[in-house]
C-alpha cells in the first residue's frame, strides 16, 4: 500500500485570493507523478489563517475540502483513507484579544520561573485555531493543548489496517517581532511525545523548528523527534528544503521546511509531497514550485529514502476494525450490530481472592477490572449460557484501551503449540506485519493481558502446559470455564502455577429479577427506538410473561434477549391473543437457534418433528416398543 503525504505550510489565508481554484487543480494534478497511492494525508504546518480570525478558517476548511475532495475524485480514494493534519502558526493567534507580551518580559518570566504562568493569555488568542482544529480532529484534548497525537489508520484492499503516528506541536506561544528564543512547550507534552503508540511510521509536525525554542529546551525537543520520528515537517521560515538527518548514529530521519502556498500573490508558492510505501519502508518525495509562466507546479528535488524501523518505547496496539466487529455481534441473537448496547453486567461472587483482599461481590465493570489489575490469574465460572462469553468480550473491549490483549477460544487454542496460538491469535486481532508482533514481543509483560474462552474444553494436560508457557509472557490471564469443572480447571491451576500463586476464582450468578428487567428494559430501547409505544408497559408486560415462568426453564441471558427479541417484533400480534405467550415466543426463539444449521433441503418442520420425535423416545414416562 502506498501513501501520498502532501505538506503545505503557511497558508496565510486572509482572503479567498489564498484558495485559488486555479492552484487547487493544478496541486491535484502534480500528484499524478507520485501515483498510484491508495490514501492522502494532507499536512499543514501552521499559519493556517493570516490573523488568526473566525472568517479566515472558514476559508481554509473550504479549500482543504476543495483539496480532498478533488484528490479523491481524481485517484479514486476513499474518504476512509483520507486524513488532515493541521498545527498552529504565529499568525494564527489572534492578536486583537490581548496584547503581546514583549521580550523582556518572556525572558524575565523564563528567569523567575513564572512562565507557565502566562500560557492561558497566549492560548486565549487561539481559540479559533482550536475551532477550526477541532473540525479535522486535532487538538482535541483541550488538556493537552500544546500537544496531540493521534494514530491514523490506513485499510488495503481486503482491509488489513496501517497504522501512522502523527505527533502535532503548538510551537506559537510567545510570538512576536522579536521571538527567536522564546517559544515554550510544556513539560507534560514533552511526556506524552515520549511514549510510542502502535504506529509503524512516526510523523511530528509543528511550524518553529526547534531552533525557534529556549536555549533550555531547544536541543532536548530536537533529539526527542530526531530520536523517535522518521518525517518531521517545519513551516515558519518561508524557505524550501529537505535534507536527511542523523542524530548520534541513529535511524535517519527526513526534515522538510515547507516553504510557503501563499503570501499576498502565488508567486513563490511551494510545497512537498511524496509517497509512502508501507511494504518495503521507501519514501519518495518531490519538491513543487509554482510556475508562473506555464501556470503549473514545477516537480523537483526527487528523494528516496528507505526509513529504517525503529523500535522506541513501548507500543500499545490496537485491534483491527474488522475484528472488533466481530466481537461486538452476538450472531445467535440478532439483535443488533452491538451487544454492548444491551449488555447488562451480571454479579459476580468470589469463591477464593488469593493473597489479596477483594470485595466478595463484583456488581460492575469497574470493579472487575480492578481485580484483574491487582491480580495475576482469576478463573470465570458459569453454568451454560450464563453469559460467560459475552462477558469476555466486554472484558476484552474495555481492557484493550490500557492493555494489549488476545482472546483466545477453542478454535485458536486446539492442537497448537505456545508460541503458534500467540503468534496466530496476535496476527487475527491486530494485523499480519511481521513488524508489528516484534513489538509485541518486547512489550512489558505487565502490559499484556490473555482470555480464555471455555477452557472446560481443553485437555487437562494440553492447559496445564498452555497455563505454565502463558505466566511467563502475559501479568494477567483471565478464564472461563463451565460450572460443573470449575474445581478441576482451578486445581489444574494450582498444580501448574503453584499454591501460593495468586489465583482468584469467581461465579457468575444467576440472572434474578432486577438484572432481568434491565436487560429487558435495554433491549426494548434499542429495538423499539422511534416507535409510538409505552416503553415502560411493554418491558413490564416481558417480564411479566418470564417471571411466571422462572420455575420452569433456566432464564439466562441468552434466552432473555431471544424472547424479548420476539417479543418486540410482535407485540402488536401479541397483545390481543389469549395464549399463552411464553410458549408462542418459546417456539419461535427455537425456529431462530435452528434456522442458521438447515442444510439446503432441509425445512424448519422437519427438524422440529425429528426433535419432537427423539423428545418422545428420551422423556421417561414414554411408551416405547417392545423388543420382538
Amino acid at each position: 500500500m502506498k501513501i501520498c503525504i502532501i505538506h503545505l505550510s503557511d497558508l496565510h489565508i486572509s482572503s479567498k485570493a489564498a484558495i485559488h481554484q486555479q492552484n487547487i487543480s493544478a496541486l491535484v494534478s502534480s500528484l499524478h507523478v507520485l501515483e498510484p497511492f491508495d490514501g492522502i494525508i494532507l499536512a499543514i504546518s501552521g499559519d493556517i489563517a493570516g490573523h488568526g480570525y473566525v472568517n479566515e478558517y472558514k476559508l481554509a476548511d473550504q479549500m482543504i475540502g476543495s483539496i480532498c475532495a478533488t484528490i479523491q475524485r481524481e485517484y479514486n480514494i476513499s474518504a476512509k483513507n483520507t486524513k488532515v493534519l493541521v498545527v498552529p502558526g504565529n499568525h494564527d493567534m489572534d492578536k486583537r484579544i490581548s496584547q503581546l507580551a514583549e521580550r523582556k518580559d518572556v525572558e524575565d518570566w523564563y528567569k523567575e520561573g513564572l512562565i507557565d504562568e502566562h500560557v492561558k493569555n497566549e492560548l486565549d488568542r487561539m481559540q479559533s485555531f482550536y475551532d477550526f482544529a477541532s473540525n479535522h480532529i486535532c487538538f482535541l484534548q483541550r488538556d493537552m493543548p500544546l500537544f496531540t497525537q493521534k494514530v491514523l489508520a490506513f485499510h488495503d484492499d481486503i482491509g488489513e489496517p496501517y497504522y501512522i503516528e502523527a505527533d502535532l506541536f503548538n510551537s506559537a506561544l510567545f510570538s512576536n517581532k522579536n521571538d527567536n528564543g522564546l517559544h515554550y512547550i510544556a513539560p507534560t507534552a514533552f511526556d506524552k511525545y515520549a511514549k510510542r503508540t502502535l504506529g509503524q511510521l512516526v510523523i511530528t509536525i509543528m511550524h518553529h523548528s526547534p531552533d525557534w525554542f529556549s536555549l533550555k529546551q531547544k536541543h532536548e525537543l530536537n533529539d526527542a523527534i530526531l530520536s523517535k520520528s522518521d518525517l518531521v515537517f517545519y513551516g515558519h521560515e518561508h524557505y524550501e528544503a529537505s535534507e536527511r538527518v542523523i542524530r548520534n548514529g541513529g535511524n535517519a530521519t527526513v526534515v522538510q521546511a515547507g516553504g510557503s502556498w501563499w503570501k499576498d500573490t502565488f508567486t513563490n508558492s511551494a510545497y512537498y509531497a511524496g509517497t509512502f510505501d508501507t511494504l518495503t519502508r521507501q519514501y519518495c518525495q518531490y519538491m513543487f514550485k509554482w510556475n508562473k509562466d506555464c501556470l503549473f507546479y514545477e516537480h523537483s528535488n526527487e528523494l528516496n529514502e528507505t526509513l529504517q524501523k525503529r523500535y522506541v518505547g513501548t507500543a500499545k496496539f490496537a485491534p483491527r476494525t474488522q475484528y472488533i466487529d466481530s466481537v461486538l455481534r452476538e450472531d445467535n441473537q440478532n439483535i443488533c450490530g452491538d451487544f454492548s448496547k444491551y449488555f447488562v453486567f451480571p454479579t459476580l461472587y468470589l469463591e477464593e481472592s488469593g493473597e489479596y483482599d477483594l470485595t466478595q461481590k463484583i456488581e460492575s465493570e469497574e470493579e472487575l477490572i480492578e481485580a484483574i489489575k491487582r491480580t495475576s490469574q482469576i478463573i470465570i465460572a458459569g453454568r451454560s449460557n450464563s453469559g460467560k462469553t459475552t462477558l469476555l468480550k466486554r472484558l476484552f473491549l474495555l481492557l484493550s484501551k490500557e492493555y494489549t490483549v488476545l482472546f483466545c477460544g477453542i478454535p485458536e487454542i486446539s492442537g497448537k503449540m505456545q508460541d503458534n496460538i500467540i503468534r496466530e491469535n496476535f496476527r487475527e486481532i491486530y494485523g499480519k506485519d511481521t513488524s508489528l508482533f516484534s513489538q509485541f514481543e518486547q512489550q512489558n509483560r505487565e502490559e499484556k493481558v490473555i482470555l480464555i474462552d471455555d477452557s472446560h474444553l481443553i485437555k487437562p494436560d494440553h492447559l496445564k502446559k498452555l497455563l505454565n508457557g502463558l505466566s511467563e509472557k502475559f501479568a494477567h490471564i483471565v478464564i472461563v470455564s463451565e460450572q460443573e469443572t470449575v474445581l478441576d480447571v482451578h486445581d489444574q491451576v494450582r498444580a501448574t502455577l503453584g499454591v501460593d500463586y495468586d489465583l482468584c476464582r469467581m461465579s457468575i450468578s444467576k440472572f434474578y429479577a432486577n438484572k432481568r428487567y434491565e436487560l429487558i428494559n435495554n433491549i426494548v430501547t434499542v429495538l423499539m427506538s422511534g416507535e409510538q409505544i409505552n416503553q415502560d408497559e411493554l418491558v413490564f408486560k416481558i417480564d411479566h410473561a418470564l417471571s411466571v415462568q422462572t420455575l420452569s426453564f433456566k432464564l439466562d441471558p441468552d434466552f432473555i434477549v431471544k424472547f424479548a427479541a420476539y417479543y418486540c417484533a410482535h407485540s402488536k400480534e401479541l397483545q390481543g391473543e389469549k395464549i399463552n405467550v411464553f410458549s408462542k415466543v418459546f417456539e419461535a426463539s427455537i425456529e431462530l437457534s435452528i434456522r442458521p444449521y438447515l442444510k439446503a433441503d432441509e425445512t424448519i418442520g422437519q427438524v422440529k418433528t425429528a426433535l419432537g420425535e427423539i423428545a418422545y423416545y428420551i422423556h421417561p414416562e414414554s411408551v416405547k416398543p417392545k423388543s420382538a
